[in-house]
C-alpha cells in the first residue's frame, strides 16, 4: 500500500506547473532561503505586509530545508507534501489495524485513502492541508490508542480533542 501511495503521490510531481495557491507556500520558502530580511515568521490580524508570511510557518520551513538539500525545483517544492500523503497512508492503516485487529481492514482502509481523487489531487500541492492531515491522522491514532489505555479518562479527553479539532 505504501508503495501504491509512493507510486501515485511522487509520479509526474512536477509535471503540471505551480498554481496560485501554491505560489504563495513556495515563495515563502524561497525568501526563507535566501535569508530574507523582511521574512517573519508571524500571524498577522488583518492583511499582512508583504513579503512577511501570512501563513503557518512550519511548511516553508520544512520546503526550505529540501530546497537546501535538493535544489529549487517544482518537485522539490512539493516534496514535503507527498511525503506526508504516504506517511498519512501509514498512519490510517495503522488506525484500522488498531481498530479492528485484521490486516485486510487495514489493507483495504489504505487503499481507499490512497486512491481517493482528492488525497490524489491535493496530497500533489505545495499547499498546507496535506501536512495538517497527516497531523491530525497522527492525533487520531493518538488518542484512540488513550482511549485504550485510560478508560473513562480517555473517553473524556478523546471528546475534549474532537471538539478542540471541530472548532479549528
Amino acid at each position: 500500500m505504501l508503495l501504491l501511495s509512493s507510486f501515485l503521490s511522487f509520479w509526474q510531481l512536477s509535471s503540471v506547473d505551480i498554481e496560485a495557491s501554491e505560489d504563495i507556500y513556495v515563495a515563502d520558502a524561497v525568501g526563507y532561503l535566501r535569508h530574507d530580511p523582511f521574512m517573519v515568521p508571524r500571524h498577522h490580524l488583518r492583511k499582512p505586509h508583504y513579503p512577511a508570511s501570512p501563513h503557518p510557518f512550519l511548511v516553508p520551513f520544512l520546503t526550505t530545508e529540501v530546497f537546501e538539500v535538493f535544489g529549487i525545483s517544482i518537485f522539490t517544492a512539493r516534496f514535503v507534501q507527498s511525503f506526508s500523503v504516504v506517511l498519512t497512508t501509514g498512519v490510517v492503516m495503522l488506525l484500522a489495524f488498531s481498530l479492528s485487529r485484521m490486516v485486510f481492514t487495514a489493507v483495504l482502509s489504505g487503499l481507499l485513502f490512497t486512491t481517493s481523487p482528492l488525497v490524489i489531487r491535493f496530497g500533489r500541492m505545495a499547499v498546507l492541508d496535506p501536512v495538517l492531515m497527516l497531523v491530525y491522522a497522527m492525533l487520531i491514532l493518538w488518542s484512540w490508542r488513550m482511549v485504550k489505555k485510560r478508560g473513562v479518562e480517555g473517553y473524556i479527553f478523546a471528546g475534549l480533542v474532537g471538539l478542540s479539532l471541530g472548532l479549528a
